[in-house]
């Protein structure tokens, strides 16, 4: 199998390692249910903010979309990253396990929405496709949208 990775794009990846991984572990240390999500939604916005991205917040849900526009021709891509937690006890006793009772991140959505959203970064400092969303929300908000459009 052949390595078809960008290796500018392998580079920057690993540039941002360390804040992708301490920024899923805040995430995760502080789960959210539901369609009101205002803290994972701040740490993403905080993420995000001065890469030169265009930053829309959700007014009915809460939810993040972040465009990027290369001015380069080629494709367009769409990045989503779920940000909701699930209703269950976490047990595990690492450093940044859930602080809130009841309530974790099982489901690999912490994951999910901070490698989606540090990927808009490595793009902007690379040979990207020419248009880059990223569309972070709560799975919920998915599902009900989807089931409206349908």
């Amino acid at each position: 199998m052949t390595n078809d990775i960008d290796p500018e794009l392998l580079d920057s990846a690993q540039l941002l390692q360390q804040d992708t991984v301490e920024l899923r572990r805040m995430i995760h240390a502080e789960p959210e249910l539901g369609l009101d999500l205002p803290k994972t939604q701040a740490k993403i916005v905080d993420a995000l903010t001065g890469l030169g991205l265009d930053i829309t917040l959700g007014e009915s849900t809460t939810s993040v979309v972040a465009d990027l526009d290369t001015g380069r021709p080629g494709p367009k891509v769409l990045l989503r990253g779920d940000m909701d937690a699930l209703p269950l006890q976490e047990d595990n006793e690492f450093d940044y396990r859930s602080t809130i009772d009841g309530v974790m991140h099982a489901c690999g959505h912490d994951a999910h929405v901070r490698c989606s959203s540090a990927q808009p970064d490595c793009f902007r400092k690379t040979k990207a496709p020419s248009m880059v969303r990223l569309d972070s929300c709560s799975s919920l908000a998915k599902k009900v949208t989807t089931a409206l459009a349908t």
